[in-house]
């Protein structure tokens, strides 16, 4: 089974729970091979117990039938295999805690970033996600696919509002190029 969304909209957190409930492999972001697979253990909220290679030689052996993956891989043919798509409720708020997750990530597998290294960083893959989460939202809109909202606490993104507004023009701005539900936000 597959659970898509943006990232940082609780679904490392859906899945967990999901996969212990239904007694199933948790499969955290093994599509995403940019992204270092030991984050979770690293930096992340939730500590995940295994890691999973991201090789063709073990996704050979992946039954997604009898998994659970966790997927911010965003393209066509993954969301055609999508499961579950996933929000938070308020969307704008993902853009908000991706920004704070980057620094902290960027600064942990590379603690000799500059500065200014850091904020094109921080430029280059918020314009990324970006751009994932308007082909997310759209493809939902347009094959008409229900977005689950997790019952989950999220922390308040005021602080990342304050300490990252810098952003806020574009973060704010982007609303317009997204098609949301009318059970979905975005302020």
């Amino acid at each position: 089974m597959i659970v898509t969304s943006i990232a940082r909209s609780g679904s490392t957190k859906f899945c967990l729970d999901m996969a212990k409930e239904l007694n199933l492999p948790l499969l955290d972001e093994i599509f995403e091979l940019h992204v270092n697979p030991s984050h979770k253990q690293s930096i992340h909220e939730l500590h995940l117990e295994k890691i999973y290679p991201k090789n063709p030689k073990f996704l050979h052996t992946v039954d997604l039938d009898k998994s659970v993956v966790n997927n911010h891989a965003i393209n066509y043919f993954s969301l055609e295999k999508t499961n579950i798509f996933l929000s938070r409720k308020n969307v704008q708020d993902s853009f908000w805690s991706l920004l704070a997750y980057l620094e902290k990530y960027i600064n942990f597998f590379n603690p000799k970033v500059t500065n200014e290294n850091l904020m094109k960083s921080l430029d280059r893959f918020l314009q990324y996600e970006m751009v994932k989460a308007e082909f997310f939202y759209e493809y939902c809109h347009v094959f008409k696919k229900e977005i689950t909202v997790p019952n989950l606490e999220f922390r308040d993104s005021i602080v990342y509002r304050d300490i990252y507004k810098s952003y806020k023009d574009r973060i704010e701005k982007f609303k317009s190029k997204l098609i949301l539900p009318d059970y979905l936000i975005y302020e």
